[in-house]
């Protein structure tokens, strides 16, 4: 055993018998010193270290200042890094080798406390005598090894005095200060993730689309990301600070919210901002912990993007082109070339026609061939909308004192596209002065607001009555009848264009056959039943009809009369349906030139010749007269036309 006490010594006679074999302990020390250039490396690599320990050493030595101690940091491998102390004992330590840069490991200099700490990984102190080399006997050193929350070894720091000048208590110090150390380099860390987790968070909050403002319970503003400073016109690098009343006054339905924890979910409401309104859907939840309210969470974006998405979503933006109006009867090529005349202009467009002639189809075409065509294409249904109702449906309302908010109106909705009125003439007279007003000024003000809303909205109305008779009686307004009528656009019924059939017919099957994966082809015959019948519901009629009768068919894949109903089939004869069989039925001569046609064209099979000789005319004059009609003798062939069957 060695002599002397120490609360290591078991420690102390491992380590002799370690040094033993390796060193003769009457031999000085070789010192052990790396170069400038590797040296600088091996601070580079322990800069965190020494920077979390230089202060807290600091603090230690001021316990033992003028007391020829210093204070000694290495890193894990044992090379000094910092000495900090009285100048009397660095001088004193530097004679011995223990500099900067120096190895204090245990193999080079024998045992030694912060050898010995490396090796056991314990606090150890190392006592005159106790040192395996003579050299160092007049030595006192204690170390503690530094950890990170792994567990792995950073370093030692350790004290060093003269033999006589040692005390106990030196030990306690170091490891106080070790654990220090420790404690402030997790400290560190721990603020360093939540630094980089907020700044991950701000990275991700700049990044959403949606205004995002948090504030604390004390109402001081906390963050405003890049979108919220953009809906309020405020520069990017300007960053709101103080109260947010007084930096962003609310509306009063987000105050209320606010004084009673109430949520809010997708609710429009306005900001009045350096003279201007802005109209915003926003909603507001609390993030609460341990019951205690720590932020307030407003999101909001500009209302007119939200119904720019809702718009692209419902898909209101259906493809419907001029174009999809076939046929090549006189009134179908009309109402081509005059929709296209029109369709480029802001003006007001009125169309009339029958129930189911394709007036929706045609507002929209003419949406779509506009420039704005990505623009909201809003349809009113007036005879959908109770009265009471209609106004605020129209131009919408403001009311920031109930939890749903403002609501904007289909004006507004419509905004830079748009508003289609189904069944203008539905429209109540209170109605129809607030749109008269509309497009006559441009601007609308919501229910309950003195606030102008500036329109870029293009009005298309249609209606299937005689407009003229309702203002003669008084029910609709004359001035706004030729506001909504600078251009009008009648469709002709499908009785006055039998000879589009055919067209129109050809391309419902087209859209049916992709529906239904598969070809879908018409029996001989079926176009001439299809044209006997009268058609009261016009094309939406037709449309039906061979949706019902494909369905049917789509086993065989061949539609035939029998899929059809029965009153098309055999059609009850009216007054309006043309035919010769009936004795009480007096026709035009322009009729019975048609019927003469129409059978000649079947007994022919089609075939132009035969029909001219057969009614006793020229082929050319046949020729005429059958475009005249719009007469197709395709139809009528036994090889059914490519302009029917797919």
């Amino acid at each position: 055993m060695i002599s002397g006490t120490s609360i290591s010594e078991p420690f102390i006679q491992t380590s002799w018998e370690r040094c033993s074999p390796k060193m003769n302990p009457n031999n000085p020390p070789l010192p052990s010193r790396v170069s400038a250039d590797y040296f600088e490396k091996i601070k580079s690599g322990s800069f965190e270290l020494m920077t979390i320990a230089q202060p807290i050493v600091e603090d230690m030595y001021q316990f033992v200042e003028n007391s020829n101690t210093i204070f000694v940091l290495t890193n894990s491998a044992g090379y000094v890094l910092l000495i900090w102390g009285d100048r009397m004992m660095v001088d004193s330590a530097a004679e011995l080798g223990i500099t900067p840069g120096a190895l204090l490991s245990e193999g080079v200099i024998g045992t030694n406390s912060i050898g010995l700490t490396l090796v056991e990984r314990f606090p150890t102190a190392v006592v005159g005598p106790q040192h395996f080399l003579p050299h160092f006997h007049g030595l006192a050193d204690a170390a503690a090894p530094i950890f990170d929350l792994s567990g792995r070894a950073l370093g030692v720091v350790a004290a060093m005095t003269l033999n006589e000048n040692y005390h106990p208590h030196t030990l306690g110090l170091v490891t106080a200060g070790a654990r220090a150390i420790e404690a402030q380099r997790q400290s560190d860390q721990l603020l360093e993730k939540q630094n980089e987790s907020l700044a991950e968070l701000n990275a991700i909050l700049e990044t959403v689309s949606d205004g995002i403002i948090v504030w604390d319970s004390d109402r001081s503003l906390v963050h405003a990301n890049h979108a919220a400073l953009k809906i309020f016109g405020i520069p990017r690098y300007h960053r709101l600070q103080g109260f947010v009343n007084t930096n962003l006054p609310f509306p009063k339905i987000i105050q209320d919210a606010v004084d009673e924890n109430r949520i809010l979910s997708d609710v429009e409401v306005h900001f009045e901002w350096h003279n201007s309104s802005i109209y915003c859907i926003v909603s507001l939840q609390y993030i609460r912990i341990k019951e205690h309210l720590d932020w307030v969470v407003l999101s909001l974006r500009k209302a007119e993007e939200v119904r720019q998405i809702v718009q692209q979503q419902t898909g209101t933006q259906v493809a419907v082109s001029i174009e999809d109006f076939v046929g090549e009867s006189k009134p179908i090529r009309e109402l081509r070339r005059t929709a296209r005349q029109i369709a480029p202009t802001k003006l007001s467009v009125l169309i009339r026609g029958e129930e189911g002639t394709g007036k929706d189809y045609l507002a929209r075409a003419l949406h779509n061939s506009r420039v704005n065509r990505d623009q909201p294409f809003v349809i009113f249904n007036c005879a959908s909308v109770p009265s009471g109702l209609m106004l605020s449906e129209l131009i919408g309302f403001e009311d920031d004192l109930s939890q749903s908010g403002s609501r904007p109106g289909k004006f507004e909705l419509a905004n830079s596209g748009t508003l289609f009125f189904q069944h203008v003439e539905a429209l109540s007279l209170e109605t129809q002065s607030v749109l008269l007003n509309a497009l006559e000024l441009g601007i609308i003000h919501r229910l309950g607001s003195a606030r102008p809303f500036e329109l870029d909205v293009r009005v298309i109305a249609s209606t299937d009555v005689n407009l003229e008779k309702l203002v003669a009686q008084g029910s609709f307004r004359g001035d706004l009848f030729y506001r909504l009528s600078p251009f009008e656009i009648r469709l002709p019924p499908l009785r006055d264009r039998r000879g589009d059939i055919p067209y129109i017919v050809n391309r419902l099957l087209s859209r049916l056959e992709r529906q239904h994966g598969q070809p879908i082809k018409l029996a001989p015959g079926l176009i001439e039943i299809l044209q006997r019948y009268y058609w009261p519901g016009n094309v939406r009629e037709l449309e039906a009809t061979l949706e019902r009768a494909s369905l049917m068919a789509l086993d065989e894949g061949l539609v035939t009369s029998l899929h059809l109903p029965e009153h098309i089939r055999n059609p009850v004869r009216s007054p309006q349906v043309e035919t010769v069989s009936d004795p009480f039925q007096i026709q035009t001569l322009g009729e019975m030139e048609r019927e003469a046609i129409i059978k000649a064209a079947r007994a022919c099979h089609g075939n132009v010749t035969q029909m001219a000789t057969l009614l006793g005319i020229g082929r050319t004059t046949m020729w005429r007269k059958l475009k005249k009609l719009s007469i197709s003798p395709n139809q009528f062939r036994d090889r059914k036309s490519p302009h029917i069957v797919s």
